[in-house]
């Protein structure tokens, strides 16, 4: 058992699992995200190491869960070469103590590094789900955006995956790209379409501070859509894949034949997840130290802990058992707070029952107070909504602009009181 200031990281049943690998062949020039480029083969390898040492030691200390979803994302983790894809990812199962398949297993790839042994190797790991990172295939955009893979290599790439993969495919899209126009996005939309994929994320180009694409834009080099052409271009991408026969089932996400992702729905859920890899951020219960059972604490104390893991230099310096995360503690109201957004941009919305098991809060005490308390309240919430209701969801227009309705929310919900927290 980990001590974590006034409680302790707790047993849990099941848990899903964020694998960071943050290594990639060049930085695009607007990714915030932490990642390492120009690292040498031995130095992948001992992230490899670091990160099954780590995987056993969460594993143990939370009384090896059953892990439900696994997600290998980065950085690019498809820059491991082929020949230890396949050991690393049979170290990592044997580490989670992964016995059965889990629900979801999900690998991300660039188009430039998916090959056919990779792909292979993936599909003998038990890899079951591969996310290609397109973007767009206007190759001005790319070479803009500092993506490696021009078009011709993103449809080869495409190819392959029809060719040799068996598993889900998972794309992203890009909108509000430099020059981009309502024609190129159904274009992109469109080929992308063709592929079949189980499952679509359309992301609008946000302008992140201290990135090289932030400091282009404001020396003038790269002019890129004004807010209304870049609603305007998100509404043309999702009118197209609704056409296309693709649910919106969370503001970015679009599921075709209900292949949702398992993995963020769980996230969404505030179900507990396990944070792996240099710059891996994982969010896990903890239990009072008195006498209250694990995984459950009354009022507004700490409830859980989310942990951020070091950089690589720190990481791969540290040994088996030995903690370097760093540690944010979070209370009832804050993870109250993160569950009530997050829900509020799935079509399904907040689920009651969760609200009610989880953070012991009566439903009509809730709504009442969102309506007393939330002018905007009455116009944003789907009508018919009751103490009785299984969700609490918002219009679709009201997901969308979500942003611009949740000031103050914040505020409202601490008037809302909770029961004992408990999660599992």
């Amino acid at each position: 058992m980990n001590a974590f200031a006034d409680g302790v990281l707790t047993p849990l049943e099941q848990i899903s699992v964020y694998v960071h690998i943050p290594f990639c062949t060049t930085r695009c020039r607007y990714c915030d995200f932490y990642t390492e480029t120009g690292r040498s083969a031995r130095v992948i390898a001992r992230t490899l190491q670091r990160i099954v040492e780590e995987a056993d030691a969460f594993s143990a200390a939370l009384g090896r869960p059953t892990v439900v979803t696994v997600y290998i994302g980065g950085g690019t983790p498809s820059v491991i070469p082929a020949a230890e894809l396949e050991p690393f990812l049979g170290s990592l199962r044997t580490a989670l103590r992964i016995e059965h398949p889990p629900a979801e297993w999900t690998f991300e790839a660039n188009p430039e590094t998916i090959t056919a042994d990779r792909l292979d190797a993936l599909s003998r790991s038990g890899v079951d789900r591969l996310s290609i990172g397109i973007q767009t295939f206007d190759d001005t955009a790319l070479e803009l955006l500092g993506r490696r893979a021009r078009a011709d290599v993103i449809r080869r790439a495409i190819r392959l995956v029809s060719e040799r993969w068996r598993g889900d495919v998972t794309v992203d899209l890009m909108t509000g790209l430099p020059g981009q126009t309502a024609a190129g996005v159904l274009r992109d939309v469109e080929e992308v379409v063709q592929m079949r994929p189980a499952h679509v994320s359309i992301y609008s180009l946000t302008v992140e501070e201290r990135t090289p694409l932030a400091r282009m834009v404001a020396s003038g080099e790269i002019t890129l859509p004004d807010a209304d052409q870049r609603d305007a271009l998100w509404f043309t991408a999702d009118a197209a894949l609704r056409r296309a026969g693709y649910d919106a089932y969370e503001v970015s996400n679009y599921a075709r034949d209900g292949k949702i992702a398992v993995h963020n729905t769980r996230y969404w859920e505030m179900k507990p997840y396990l944070g792996l890899g240099p710059g891996g951020v994982g969010t896990l219960p903890i239990a009072a130290s008195g006498d209250e059972p694990h995984g459950s604490r009354s009022g507004h104390g700490i409830v859980a802990v989310r942990l951020t893991n070091p950089n690589l230099a720190r990481y791969t310096s540290t040994t088996a058992g030995e903690r370097s995360s760093a540690t944010e503690l979070i209370t009832a109201q804050t993870l109250f707070f993160e569950h009530f957004l997050t829900g509020l941009r799935t079509s399904r919305g907040v689920s009651i029952a969760n609200l009610r098991s989880v953070f012991g809060i009566e439903p009509g005490v809730l709504i009442e107070t969102l309506r007393n308390e939330w002018r905007a309240f009455p116009d944003l919430v789907q009508r018919g909504l009751t103490a009785e209701s299984p969700f609490l969801a918002f219009t679709p227009r009201a997901r969308l602009f979500l942003n611009s309705h949740i000031s103050g929310l914040d505020d409202i919900l601490q008037k809302v009181p909770l029961g004992r927290v408990t999660i599992t």
